[in-house]
């Protein structure tokens, strides 16, 4: 009589299903209470400005030349010339659609990077509770997303583009094209249209990633007079003027520390089957090593270099924000040799659940912990620092005035006819200062003749100084 094996136990749908809502709510949570607390960010901020001012027509009237000036700026229009110009497009078309154009945006941008997972996990074939638990990580959620949103919106296509590949589809070059134009350090991932073989599919992708970066390329000849203005001055203002520094500690932390318990519990696991006796899972044989093994490890060197590139030239925020392709890259990793040993071990999917949830349980909880610092640089709050300069320097009579400040985007953003340091040099002297003790750039690097002024107010967060030769601009 013929022995047989018992039927495979099939896992109960409902049941994941559940799970994966208990963390995608717990994630939305998280990503909401952080909004709450620490509002728009400077480069935010800066991102909604630009949007603005690309649908004002004085932008393209104006009488600063881009070319020569980093920054276009007047009371209707601030315009900076380096930033990459999706997010400035969505903010373009949003400012003429809704009251709350900042808001909208974080909340479209959040549900388009829940659907990106979806489909990335669908076309790579993961573990679907296990690629949302390893995405849904604190980086991607506290610094991709609040501190510019560059690097979400370019992470986004990122991912798409990588199912595209796998799949040999020529609109991967729609996708990595666009995911340039999110945050111009993705460039490095455009040759990655190589992957697709076939000729025919390599020139089509590629002409296609130039059809999508041609309007950009117009648009800045239309203004400037240059099709790379937006790149050049983008590497003089934010690399080529950058000063070195080694890499901290803390940038480590915060872009790999979640990575890091995740590879905890692969090892755990993969050392659990290896005592059980079992084939041990082997995600990266060299045999038969292309299609999704290729096109990961492709784009990891090429993120590793990217980040390799630039990481020594700024503080430790900066560095975890330009970690973004890196810190993408090895989630996916994780994402995939954590799918392949869940085939071998069926509880790690479970294990890797809870490790998040109580990841980000720990993040609300630190955030929490932090909520009076953080809301006193919100500008959303009128808690905070720049709501109360706001209040005190239109209480001296000076709020219709030009005014000069080192934190200047957050006043723009509260109503103030607020301008960079580094802007009208020559009059600068008879403007208004408000100078930030924690907040801004440099006031005494960047900021002239300050001994030519007279502190009217000041207390431990700010001053405000007027020149002796004070006049009130307010065109």
């Amino acid at each position: 009589m013929a022995i047989t094996k018992p039927p495979r136990r099939h896992e109960n749908t409902h049941y994941l299903t559940l799970l994966l809502v208990v963390l995608i709510i717990t994630a939305t949570f998280a990503f909401c209470f952080l909004y709450g607390i620490t509002g728009p960010s400077w480069d935010l901020i800066v991102h909604y400005f630009n949007g603005k001012s690309i649908t004002n027509p004085q932008l393209y009237t104006s009488k600063n030349i881009i070319l020569n000036e980093v920054t276009v700026q007047g009371k209707d229009i601030y315009y900076e010339a380096y930033r990459a110009p999706l997010s400035v497009a969505i903010f373009g078309l949003l400012t003429l659609f809704s009251v709350k154009p900042l808001l909208l945006y974080s909340l479209i941008l959040w549900v388009a990077f829940l659907i990106a997972v979806y489909k990335f996990r669908k076309d790579m074939k993961f573990d679907t509770l296990i690629t949302f638990a390893v995405l849904l990580s604190p980086y991607i959620i506290g610094i991709t997303f609040f501190l510019s949103s560059e690097e979400i919106l370019s992470i986004i296509f990122v991912m798409l583009s990588l199912g595209l590949l796998i799949k040999e589809e020529p609109l991967a070059g729609v996708t990595l094209g666009i995911a340039s134009l999110a945050k111009y350090p993705t460039i490095i991932l455009l040759p990655t249209i190589l992957l697709l073989y076939k000729p025919k599919r390599i020139i089509k992708g590629f002409l296609l990633e130039f059809l999508v970066i041609l309007p950009w390329l117009v648009f800045n000849f239309v203004i400037s007079g240059n099709p790379f203005t937006s790149y050049i001055q983008s590497y003089a203002t934010v690399l080529g003027s950058a000063s070195s520094e080694p890499i901290f500690l803390s940038t480590l932390t915060m872009v790999f520390g979640y990575s890091v318990v995740l590879g905890i519990i692969y090892l755990i696991v993969l050392a659990k089957i290896r005592f059980d006796k079992k084939k041990l899972p082997n995600p990266f044989s060299l045999r038969d090593f292309k299609g999704t093994k290729l096109v990961i490890v492709v784009f990891f060197v090429l993120s590793l270099l990217q980040w390799l590139l630039i990481v020594g030239h700024y503080d430790t925020t900066t560095q975890a924000r330009y970690a973004y392709l890196l810190a993408l890259m090895i989630l996916i990793l994780l994402a995939y040799v954590l799918s392949e040993e869940q085939k071998v071990f069926r509880m790690v999917k479970y294990v890797v659940f809870v490790a998040s949830i109580l990841v980000l349980i720990c993040f609300v909880i630190i955030l929490n912990y932090s909520t009076n610092y953080l809301v006193s640089y919100n500008p959303n709050s009128n808690q905070s620092i720049f709501y109360k300069a706001q209040d005190k320097i239109s209480a001296l009579g000076y709020g219709n005035c030009r005014l000069i400040s080192n934190a200047w985007p957050y006043l723009r953003y509260l109503g103030l006819n607020a301008y960079m340091p580094f802007y009208e040099n020559s009059t600068a002297d008879k403007y208004p200062i408000i100078i930030f003790n924690s907040a801004g750039v440099n006031a005494s690097e960047t900021i002239n003749n300050l001994n030519q002024t007279k502190i009217v107010y000041s207390d431990r967060n700010f001053s405000i100084l007027i020149p002796y030769n004070y006049s009130c601009y307010t065109n």
